[in-house]
């Protein structure tokens, strides 16, 4: 996810986030946000839930699943010393 990863992170971490924050998060194309979106959803990691009051807005959080991954992966780096943006 490059280098705006632990701003995606820090804003899913927080239950639902709108997919056009994502996007805005994600620092990179719209088209190529939608398109990790899609796949972190088609994984388990993601879960979509529509706004109950407006159609058009979708709101994404972690599954149980991407939860662990994600803090998995910190922990990882963590030890590694790598940095976590």
């Amino acid at each position: 996810m490059g280098h705006d990863a632990g701003s995606v992170r820090a804003h899913l971490e927080r239950a639902h986030v709108s997919v056009s924050s994502l996007c805005i998060a994600a620092a990179v194309a719209p088209t190529t946000a939608l398109r990790w979106i899609a796949r972190l959803t088609e994984a388990g990691l993601f879960e979509r839930r529509p706004d109950p009051f407006d159609r058009r807005r979708a709101f994404m959080s972690l599954t149980e699943s991407g939860l662990d991954v994600m803090r998995r992966y910190v922990a990882m780096a963590r030890t590694l010393g790598l940095p976590i943006i």
